[in-house]
């Protein structure tokens, strides 16, 4: 089993030493290729290769006799933008005539980021511009089954390419030094997630031990805790509502706010 090298929260910044890359919203996916079949492994060292049975097809890009693969498998809407909440749809199936019925609907791309090994060789010791040269010429993309994940080359220039990500609805941006190894389970990369937020009024809430639990009209609720917790419960008794600016991933197709979170209360 490999543990995926991971990133760490970080605001974003301008440097010369760092590679961009579109921070992918997916199922976090090592792929190991061997006897002209693909395993795949997800984030917690399970063998999901069932589940995606589609991407076998990739086997036609590789170039070599064996390879791991590091990457993300994402669902892609028509702007190319990852969208999870349709992955969502798929990731959890268990049952071959779901995963079958599912496959025809939506569709899963699978992003290339990362090389870890090559014909029996390992590659995690190399710096990251050496091994990206090297899954350039040992994979190539099978669009749309399989693409790269590429760097964005803008000199470093973080901060510009996370505002254009913002722009373009993105999850957010990924800064790897150029010349670090592939350090397995450690977070040694950087992501920068832009954030989406709306106010929002919730009317009722319920009391646990980290504070309290809020929820609207249509049945979300998010956690407020601390002093917060206790200025929106005072607003609710008070006035029946309080209003709090909330912090999510994404807006599903049922409406829903996808990981919804408290970022601050208005009063």
């Amino acid at each position: 089993m490999i543990k995926p090298m991971l990133c760490q929260p970080s605001k974003p910044f301008d440097s010369s030493d760092y590679m961009w890359e579109i921070k992918w919203d997916g199922e976090r996916t090592i792929i190991n290729y061997q006897d002209r079949q693909i395993r795949i492994q997800n984030r917690k060292g399970n063998d999901v290769t069932f589940r995606y049975p589609e991407l076998q097809g990739i086997v036609k890009g590789f170039s070599c006799k064996e390879a791991i693969l590091d990457g993300e498998i994402v669902v892609l809407d028509e702007n190319g933008r990852s969208v999870f909440n349709l992955l969502a749809q798929r990731s959890h199936l268990e049952k071959r005539f779901d995963i079958e019925l599912r496959m025809k609907k939506i569709a899963v791309t699978f992003i290339a980021f990362d090389i870890l090994w090559l014909d029996g060789v390992c590659y995690k010791p190399l710096p990251l511009h050496m091994r990206k040269e090297l899954l350039y010429k040992a994979f190539t993309p099978i669009p749309p089954l399989a693409l790269w994940s590429l760097c964005l080359e803008k000199d470093g220039k973080g901060t510009i390419l996370f505002k254009q990500a913002q722009l373009q609805g993105l999850e957010g941006i990924v800064g790897k030094h150029i010349n670090s190894t592939y350090q397995e389970g450690v977070r040694g990369w950087v992501k920068c997630k832009c954030e989406k937020t709306r106010d929002m009024w919730f009317s009722k809430y319920t009391v646990n031990p980290a504070g309290i639990r809020v929820e609207d009209e249509n049945g979300i609720s998010v956690q407020v805790a601390g002093s917060q917790g206790k200025v929106a419960r005072r607003e609710i008794d008070e006035k029946g509502r309080v209003l709090i600016e909330v912090r999510y991933m994404e807006v599903t197709e049922s409406g829903k706010l996808r990981q919804p979170t408290c970022k601050e209360v208005r009063v």
